[in-house]
């Protein structure tokens, strides 16, 4: 996440929209090979960086641009974008959680195989 947050500003530098359709656009790729690679042990090991940096490129470029948008709300539009990243965060614990709990386990969670 340290590496997206300083390659979010980077390209936030260059240009937020570009960055938020880049961000989106590589996220996709990425997490379907995360589920193909998923299997595949240490092929695995770098795929959660490669998706903690896109997540983080993604998320600070659309809180830069809801703040660039939200006018004289500045913060309300801040504190919504985290309200929603906290809850999304909740939701995919919980999702998660209950997938390990049933008789799919671990596995499931990055692979559609069983």
């Amino acid at each position: 996440m340290v590496v997206g947050t300083w390659l979010a500003g980077e390209l936030a530098h260059w240009s937020n929209f570009r960055s938020l359709f880049l961000g989106s656009a590589g996220l996709g790729p990425m997490l379907l090979l995360y589920a193909v690679v998923a299997p595949l042990g240490w092929w695995f090991l770098p795929m959660p960086f490669l998706v903690a940096m896109l997540t983080s490129v993604l998320a600070i470029n659309l809180q830069l641009r809801l703040m660039w948008f939200a006018g004289e709300a500045v913060i309300l539009g801040a504190a919504a974008n985290h309200a929603s990243l906290n809850n999304a965060n909740a939701l995919g614990a919980a999702v998660g959680g209950a997938v390990v709990t049933s008789s799919f386990g671990f596995q499931a969670l990055g692979s559609s195989e069983r």
